[in-house]
């Protein structure tokens, strides 16, 4: 793939993943793995904006959405592909979505308290797509306010060989259900966020599984009752505690990264609203 997909390849993408049951249990996991990084790590507080920046999670679950709204007054969630968002609305019917390129985005200078980006910046071309949309992030974050950040780990083997193979082979035979690209280690996205403007507090890694062979248990017990997914489920929890050791850089499927915007010396006039300009 030469150049980075559009939204009607992400819509194709929702419209055949939804009927598709297959990875529903895989899901689960995902979403309990990200819950668990994200809950002492997110606002003590209620904040007033929480920006999430897709919303596949939420297309086919509930995703992060209850966890985040109890973080914020405001979730705003977005996404390129409108069957995502429809899907969204389906399962999560408070969250305010914007049909937005993360990109360009259509938002306020300063408009966010919070934004928590799992796994968007990493289906771009190109770094320079993935750097443009760091920026955005930091434009739209307040002072004081936090960024948390999940990207391809390229350091895990495992994605490393997944990058140097052609996306068209790994799709043809199933092993990468949808397009994935540039993406960041942690030395180099820590430089990156500040250049940007931003503090970084910490990085680390998360989803320590062997990811293929945790998608496929999954789909091999997706008919079995419940105590046995549930049983599969705990003990793909158990590899987060690889995350304690000196390895976790290469076991680690996600880099990482939470920081803050430096707060201004003299406080500034506030954002005249949340969106800058119409969005597509």
């Amino acid at each position: 793939m030469n150049t980075s997909p559009k939204p009607d390849y992400w819509d194709q993408v929702a419209q055949g993943w939804q009927p598709d049951q297959r990875d529903l249990l895989w899901r689960r996991h995902s979403d309990q793995v990200n819950l668990s990084f994200l809950g002492p790590r997110l606002p003590a507080g209620c904040v007033e904006r929480l920006l999430k920046t897709d919303l596949f999670d939420e297309a086919n679950s509930e995703g992060l959405a209850p966890l985040l709204a109890q973080h914020a007054r405001m979730v705003v969630g977005i996404d390129v592909s409108t069957s995502v968002l429809r899907a969204a609305q389906r399962q999560c019917p408070l969250l305010r979505r914007v049909a937005a390129d993360v990109r360009c985005l259509p938002f306020a200078d300063e408009s966010f308290d919070c934004i928590v980006s799992t796994s968007t910046l990493d289906h771009f071309v190109n770094r320079g797509e993935l750097l443009a949309s760091l920026n955005e992030l930091a434009r739209v974050l307040r002072p004081s306010g936090l960024l948390i950040l999940t990207l391809d780990n390229p350091s895990n083997p495992a994605v490393g060989l997944r990058n140097a193979l052609p996306f068209s082979w790994l799709h043809r035979i199933g092993v990468v259900p949808y397009y994935v690209g540039a993406t960041l280690g942690a030395r180099d996205l820590r430089a990156r966020a500040e250049a940007a403007g931003l503090e970084v507090k910490e990085t680390t890694f998360v989803l320590h599984c062997p990811r293929l062979l945790a998608v496929m248990a999954t789909r091999l017990v997706r008919h079995c009752r419940r105590e046995t997914q549930d049983r599969l489920l705990r003990m793909l929890g158990r590899f987060e505690g690889l995350a304690r050791l000196p390895t976790r850089r290469f076991t680690g499927y996600f880099v990482a990264l939470c920081a803050t915007k430096p707060a201004r010396d003299a406080p500034g006039v506030p954002a005249q609203g949340l969106m800058q300009r119409a969005g597509p």
